[in-house]
């Protein structure tokens, strides 16, 4: 297997235009995110699902095999 070769950064046929209000939008939506648990007293509660969920595709990425345990809610 070969590694993989990015292409050179930066890319010079991105459309900023088009991009920007994106990532306007995607800020707004993690400061909304954010001020929800800091209204939370537990916010590990909230992160946990996202934290399994980027264990298991990081796994995936990773070629490894994942057993899931019983989850609780």
């Amino acid at each position: 297997m070969e590694p993989y070769e990015p292409t050179v950064l930066p890319l010079d046929e991105l459309d900023y235009r088009r991009l920007l209000p994106l990532v306007g939008n995607a800020n707004a939506e993690l400061a909304r995110y954010d001020g929800l648990l800091q209204g939370i007293v537990n916010p590990s509660i909230m992160l946990s699902p996202l934290t399994n969920e980027e264990a298991v595709l990081s796994s995936k990425i990773e070629l490894l095999n994942i057993v899931e345990g019983r989850k609780v809610l």
